[in-house]
């Protein structure tokens, strides 16, 4: 089995805000997409026999290895890093999101196959680019 992690902090405004900063997270979307074709095998916080810190979105159709991982709003990269040891998470991106209030989220999109091009240390990504596809950890999920 194939798995993507990803924290979604879903705590946007309506989607009706147009953006006019690039900086700014106006909105949050599925890192996934179409969502309706994939599926939380493993939610957040739920005990399994440890609490799971994160979403596990795999594709129902049991197809999902190198699928396109997009970023969940406007933000900056924040952190980077491959772990690359049975149990670790393989590569990794967290993105920093301002919010208008001022306030920051931060998303972390792991078991990464591989990563954009464009995501480096401070890059802004906006919402809706590719960051990544789905991986399995360095093969610790096949």
């Amino acid at each position: 089995m194939r798995r993507f992690t990803g924290f979604l902090f879903v705590v946007g405004v309506a989607s009706t805000i147009q953006a006019q900063d690039p900086g700014i997270a106006y909105q949050f979307s599925w890192p996934v997409m179409p969502f309706n074709a994939y599926y939380d095998a493993q939610p957040f916080l739920v005990p399994d026999p440890n609490y799971h810190l994160a979403a596990d979105f795999n594709a129902r159709d049991g197809f999902d290895y190198g699928d396109p991982v997009f970023c969940v709003a406007n933000g900056k990269v924040f952190y980077l890093q491959d772990i690359n040891y049975k149990n670790g998470w393989g590569k990794l991106v967290i993105i920093e999101h301002q919010l208008i209030n001022g306030f920051k989220v931060y998303s972390l999109s792991a078991h990464l196959g591989s990563i954009h091009t464009r995501v480096k240390n401070g890059a802004l990504i906006l919402q809706g680019q590719q960051i990544g596809t789905i991986g399995d950890a360095n093969g610790y999920y096949n």
